[in-house]
Formats: C-alpha cells, structure tokens, sequence
C-alpha cells in the first residue's frame, strides 16, 4: 500500500484540469444553447410574422379570387347585355329597312295617286265648265219654249159647237200632262184654227 500511495503523491493529478475542462466545456454547450435559444425565439417571432403577412395575404388573395370571379361574371352578364343589344340593333335596323321601303313605295305610290288626282280634277274641271256653259245657254234663252206638234188643220165638231169656247184640244192637252206649261201657244192656236 505504501507503494501505491507513492506512485499516488508522485504521479500527475489529471483530475482538477479534467473538470476544469469539462466545466468549461459545458459553460460553453450551456451560452451556445441560450444564444441558439435567443435566435429560435426571435425567428419564431419572425415566422409567426411572416405567417400572419402569409394569412393576411391569402386572404387578400381570396377576396382578390371573388373579385374577379365576380367581375367574370359582370362581363358575362354584360357581353350576353351586348348580345341582345346587337340582337335588337339588328332587329331595330331590319324594321327601320322596312318602313323605309314602305315609305318609298307610299312615296312612288303617292305621286301615282297624285297623278291621277290631278288627271280626274282635269276631267272635273272640264266638266264644270261645259255645265257652266250649258247653264249659260239655258239661261240666255226666253223662259218661253216653243214646241212643234203635227195637228191636223180640220177642226173638229165639238169645238164649234161648244159656244166659242177656248176647249183645249188633243195635243194641247198632251203638252200640259207632260209639265211643259210655257209653250208657244200661238203656233199651236194658228195651227188649229183658233187664232
């Protein structure tokens, strides 16, 4: 025993340099591990605050989705609002083609008419004007109408007998029934002997 503690008081002692080492060494584990401590605290706040920008922004991204679904759909609305407008021009312009060529055939048709109301106002014309003279003529003449009746020359038996009475004869009798009441009544006197 005595030779072991001998070697014991005479040999090296590692262990005090030994903790020291290892107290070190782990002083040193301890101050990496606070700074990689510090460093994830710090980037997890970084992270959580790119993933609040990340969540902001795809909300952002979905309301920015609706929009232009929606604003698709307002296009779609507004070209099938286009189409029935173009469809309605095109109507509107069919009927406005065709009463133009209505008017156009009332406008040929009119000066036809036109033409044959100013021939038949002609006509009318002429024909006032031949009344107007034959009322002319009629008026110019004496109001006295003169008509020539065959009567025989004899006068007959009655007509002497009745007492110098004026007796109408045959033919002056006919002359009144017809309504012709201003004759020449002379001609007719001279004819039958009255006169």
């Amino acid at each position: 025993m005595a030779i072991a503690r001998a070697r014991r008081d005479s040999g090296m002692n590692y262990w005090p340099g030994f903790v020291d080492a290892l107290s070190t060494l782990i002083l040193g584990i301890i101050f990496l591990l606070t700074v990689f401590v510090v460093v994830q605290f710090y980037l997890t706040q970084e992270v959580t605050g790119k993933d609040t920008a990340l969540a902001r922004l795809n909300a952002q991204i979905a309301q920015l989705t609706e929009l232009l679904s929606l604003e698709k759909t307002g296009k779609l609305s507004i070209e099938e609002t286009v189409t029935q407008l173009r469809a309605s021009l095109v109507m509107a312009e069919g009927e406005r083609d065709r009463f133009r060529g209505l008017y156009e055939g009332v406008g040929s048709g009119a000066a036809d008419a036109q033409g044959k109301v100013a021939e038949l106002s002609g006509q009318l014309d002429n024909e006032r004007r031949m009344g107007a003279r034959a009322l002319a003529q009629i008026e110019d003449e004496p109001t006295t109408t003169s008509i020539k009746v065959p009567v025989s020359t004899t006068t007959p038996t009655s007509r002497l007998s009745s007492g110098a009475r004026n007796v109408p004869t045959a033919a002056t009798a006919k002359i009144h029934a017809l309504g012709l009441t201003h004759w020449n009544a002379t001609a007719c006197h001279r004819l039958s002997g009255w006169g």
